[in-house]
């Protein structure tokens, strides 16, 4: 018996067993899209494998009928589907066929031929458990669709599960009118499953339910484990490229929103799944992730409860600090998933929320100690408050996780390497990785900082730590010369950013045995450069005046010191040259320094701007033509200078051009720039100013 599709493709009756009791309450539709053949789908004898678990199920024959979409040319399956209506000529059994129907043509197609109210679709080699199609009716009302539970995975909450069927072919009870106002879309895998069943939902309002009992599908032949070898990256590919997906659909607020980002959660926790299993597998979903571009990638649910690495950090993101940014790029660059334990400054430092974003790739937990420092300047008793509970917490995250492998700690704060060499002491196995960003005895001007340690039992059981390790405990109280004497005696590793600083402060150390002990364990490493698309996580939509050379400055400016070459560089410019220049100063006092542009005439070629977040900082400068840093004044007080500025880094990255303002000899002097003079020399600055202001050189940069 043959009739026509509703698109004109021919629609056999092959097996009419029950036809006289009128309209199944449900199809049951298998789609076998053009060149896909059960050998090729799930293996040989997969469709007969299907159409034989429904032939037991539990609900009346007369109420169901079973549709296969073919391609007229699939001899493979025709020959199996005659096996099996010979063999079961009671059933229901029509054909849809058509030529070279793709994927989504073929469930097109599947439901214009269904004839029951409901319809439901099962793939090549899913196996339909025996109340199937009972429980699915049986939960089926109006705006609802009932969704089959998946019985090859380990059973799960509810609402993981109904997630997890969502994401899955098959199994999805939805009435056949519904179900025809939305086509098919040609995208395999889970991402075009949850996809479909989300715009659904947008369109027709419906929700979604977890069937009752024994209603479930399950794959005949296992898929391959996914968490080994080109299973893992398949499994990873998928679940990624369906979070890039929602993350970039617009999704009314609503159900439909929640759904989605339910599903999102859901995603990661399967990805946390498979790095549980395989650890040493998280760079590669990182380089993935950041291949794709996904937005908002939910890390913390991809990190939890795996971090077997610590980090004692008394700053940390979200301060708008530069060693808290560094310690974050570290530990980013590092790539091991990794608890910190950070200090909340309250209002003693800019909150800058987006920047949690630069660690978030590696970050677990990141717990805040709730009391605020003292005056955001290092003092014996903020050091033991942050020890004490530093400590504190430690225990606890070691409770629930077990013993950590490392710990890594970052000064300027000197919080951090006290805390974290008494966890150091206390948990010898412990690998420390001790970080310095700039001197701590002393300042940029020569000067010892002054603060003193008291006798107490935190003083008493480092000196008694430092004697067990065979060296001399520091004469007097210097807290700063402390901090350096711990690390180097007691430290694993020790990283210094830059040779210069390396030299010098291992150079002034008194106990000699213990500057040898660290020189052997010590690396000087630049700060770390951001990765591009730390570049492009937040856009800036600052305004740049086309046809004028724009030059960026970052940090504190002042017009008659510290920058004094650059303003009086400034000065010496023509009318025409002033006109081709614009220097955009981001500093922390504004509106002081918009005042002295005026008082001294240099409004017009500099615009004032307030600090922004650092990933704002970051696009903009891919935006400025030129960028400008400069060194810190050393001179008479060291030579060479052991400062490095950690914002080149930065600029390192952006791929604008850069303008270095060097001391002579120093670790920015080496660095191959496109433009550079030397500090406090006017002349230089002019130089550099009318290159810059040359009509050529403007037109090429602007």
């Amino acid at each position: 018996m043959t009739g026509q599709g509703a698109a004109g493709q021919d629609v056999l009756i092959v097996a009419p067993g029950g036809a006289e009791a009128g309209a199944p309450d449900v199809s049951v539709i298998v789609p076998v899209p053009a060149g896909v053949s059960p050998s090729s789908w799930g293996g040989p004898g997969s469709l007969g494998t299907t159409l034989e678990s429904l032939a037991a199920q539990s609900l009346p024959r007369a109420r169901f009928e079973v549709v296969v979409v073919m391609d007229v040319a699939a001899q493979e399956v025709q020959d199996e589907l005659a096996r099996f209506c010979v063999a079961r000529p009671d059933h229901r059994v029509r054909v849809a066929r058509a030529s070279h129907a793709s994927d989504g043509a073929a469930r097109d197609l599947g439901l214009r031929a269904a004839r029951g109210g409901h319809s439901v679709f099962l793939e090549l080699g899913q196996v339909a458990s025996p109340g199937l199609l009972e429980g699915l009716l049986r939960g089926a009302e109006p705006g609802v669709v009932t969704v089959a539970g998946r019985g090859e995975l380990t059973p799960g909450r509810p609402d993981e599960q109904l997630l997890r069927a969502l994401g899955s072919p098959g199994g999805k009870l939805v009435a056949t009118r519904l179900a025809r106002t939305l086509r098919y879309a040609d995208q395999a895998g889970r991402e075009g499953e949850f996809l479909h069943w989300l715009a659904f939902s947008e369109r027709e309002g419906v929700t979604f339910r977890l069937a009752d009992g024994d209603a479930t599908v399950r794959v005949a032949t296992p898929a391959e484990d996914p968490s080994d070898g080109a299973g893992f990256s398949a499994a990873v590919s998928q679940s990624l490229e369906l979070v890039k997906q929602l993350r970039e659909r617009p999704v009314p607020a609503g159900p439909s929103r929640d759904l989605a980002e339910q599903m999102v959660t859901h995603q990661a926790e399967r990805l946390r799944e498979l790095l549980v299993r395989h650890p040493e597998r998280h760079g590669d979903v990182v380089a993935h992730v950041r291949t794709l571009g996904v937005p908002d990638m939910p890390w913390s649910v991809v990190n939890h409860g795996r971090a077997r690495h610590l980090a004692l950090l008394f700053l940390f993101t979200p301060s708008l600090d530069t060693s808290a940014l560094v310690a974050a790029r570290r530990l980013r660059e590092r790539g091991w998933v990794t608890d910190v334990v950070c200090q909340d400054l309250g209002s003693l430092r800019t909150r800058d929320e987006a920047s949690t974003l630069v660690a978030a790739e590696v970050v677990d937990e990141a717990r805040m100690l709730s009391r605020e420092a003292s005056a955001g300047v290092a003092t014996w008793p903020s050091v033991v408050a942050y020890a004490d509970q530093a400590l504190v917490e430690v225990e606890a995250l070691e409770a629930e996780k077990g013993a950590y492998t490392s710990v890594y700690s970052r000064a300027m704060s000197i919080e951090s390497h006290f805390a974290a060499a008494l966890l150091k002491l206390r948990s010898p196995e412990i690998h420390w990785v001790a970080e310095f960003s700039d001197p701590l005895l002393y300042n940029a001007r020569g000067e010892e900082r002054v603060g003193h340690l008291e006798d107490d039992r935190l003083t008493a059981e480092l000196a008694a730590g430092l004697r067990r390790a065979g060296h001399a405990v520091p004469e007097g109280r210097r807290m700063f010369e402390w901090a350096e004497v711990i690390c180097y005696a007691l430290a694993d590793e020790i990283i210094f950013t830059n040779q210069h600083q390396l030299d010098f402060m291992l150079g002034y150390c008194r106990d000699r045995a213990v500057a040898a002990r660290a020189a052997a364990v010590s690396r000087a490493c630049h700060h770390p450069v951001p990765t591009p698309d730390l570049y492009d996580t937040v856009r800036s939509g600052y305004a740049l005046v086309p046809g004028k050379v724009h030059i960026g400055y970052f940090g504190n400016f002042y017009v008659n010191r510290g920058l004094s070459e650059i303003t009086g560089a400034l000065d010496r410019l023509t009318a025409a040259e002033r006109d081709r220049i614009q220097l955009h100063v981001f500093t922390a006092q504004p509106e002081a320094l918009a005042l002295e542009t005026l008082e001294h005439g240099l409004a017009d070629v500099i615009t004032v701007n307030p600090m922004i977040g650092f990933l704002k900082y970051l696009n903009l400068t891919t935006r400025f033509d030129v960028l400008l840093i400069t060194d810190f004044t050393t001179l008479p007080h060291y030579d060479p200078n052991p400062f490095l500025p950690a914002k080149m880094a930065d600029y390192l990255g952006s791929g604008s051009d850069i303008w270095a303002v060097c001391e002579r000899g120093s670790v920015l002097s080496t660095f191959d720039v496109a433009y550079s003079s030397e500090l406090g020399d006017v002349d230089s600055a002019t130089r550099v100013l009318r290159q810059l202001a040359v009509p050529e050189t403007a037109r090429a940069l602007a």
